[in-house]
C-alpha cells in the first residue's frame, strides 16, 4: 500500500473515529447503565487500539520502514536510498534510454544520394540556364544534356545514361521539327551522319537559317548516336 493511501486513511479515520467517540460516550453516559469514567475509558482504549494497529500495520510491518515510524518519514531525499515503492516511485531507467531518432546518426562523410539522380541532373540543367539568363527552350535544355554528357557521363550507369538520353533525345527531335519546318524527323544516325548531305537535301524546305538549323541538327545528332551505342 503506497503512502498516499496511508496518509489518506489516517486522515479520514482520526476526526471519523474522535466523531464517533463522541457519540458512544453520550449515548453511554445517558442510558445510566455506565459511569463516566468507564464510558471514557472505552472511548480511549478504542482510539489507542487503533492508532497502535496502524502503527504496526503500516510502521513495523513488512511493508513497513522498519523503525515504527511513518514512511513518508523516511522517504530519501539523498544519500542514494531506496525511493519508497508505490506511487510517485522515479524510473531507474528515464533519461537514460534514447529513441530511435535520437540513436540515428547521418554520415557526414557520405551524404544520401537523391533519389533519382538523373531527375537531380535535369534539374540542375534547368537551374543552370536560368542562372545564365538562358531561356528553357526544347534546343536550349537538349544542348546542356548533350554538353554535360560529354563532361560527365561515365559518373552514370547504363540504366541512368540511357534515362537521361532519352530526354535529350526528346527535346532534340521537338527542337528540330520546330526549328526546320521540316516534316520528317530523322530517327537514325545514319540519315544525319554527313551533315553537308543532309544540308543539300533540306535547305531549300528548311525554314530556319543555316546557322539554326546546324545547330539543332548537331544537337540531334549527336544523342542518336549515344542512343544507339547503348
Amino acid at each position: 500500500m503506497s503512502e498516499k493511501i496511508i496518509a489518506f486513511l489516517k486522515g479520514v479515520m482520526q476526526p471519523f473515529l474522535t466523531v464517533a467517540m463522541i457519540i458512544v460516550f453520550v449515548a453511554f453516559a445517558m442510558s445510566g447503565k455506565f459511569t463516566a469514567d468507564q464510558v471514557w475509558q472505552v472511548c480511549v482504549g478504542i482510539i489507542v487500539f487503533w492508532f497502535g494497529y496502524t502503527a504496526f500495520k503500516f510502521g513495523t510491518g513488512s511493508s513497513g520502514t522498519g523503525d515504527g515510524s511513518s514512511p513518508k518519514a523516511n522517504s530519501p531525499v539523498t544519500g542514494g536510498q531506496p525511493a519508497v515503492q508505490g506511487w510517485g516511485q522515479p524510473c531507474e531507467s528515464c533519461g537514460t534510454e534514447s529513441s530511435d531518432e535520437s540513436d540515428f546518426e547521418m554520415d557526414d562523410e557520405k551524404p544520401p544520394e537523391p533519389i533519382d539522380k538523373v531527375d537531380d541532373i535535369i534539374n540542375g540543367l534547368f537551374y543552370d540556364l536560368q542562372e545564365d539568363g538562358v531561356k528553357s527552350t526544347s534546343a536550349a535544355v537538349a544542348s546542356r544534356v548533350v554538353s554535360w554528357l560529354g563532361a560527365h557521363q561515365d559518373e552514370l550507369n547504363e540504366a541512368e545514361k540511357k534515362d537521361l538520353i532519352a530526354f535529350g533525345l526528346d527535346l532534340a527531335k521537338k527542337a528540330y521539327a520546330t526549328t526546320t519546318g521540316l516534316d520528317k524527323v530523322p530517327a537514325k544516325y545514319s540519315e544525319v551522319s554527313d551533315y553537308n548531305k543532309w544540308w543539300r537535301e533540306n535547305q531549300k524546305a528548311c525554314k530556319a537559317p543555316k546557322g539554326e538549323a546546324r545547330a539543332v541538327l548537331m544537337t540531334l545528332r549527336d544523342l542518336l548516336k549515344r542512343s544507339e551505342a547503348l
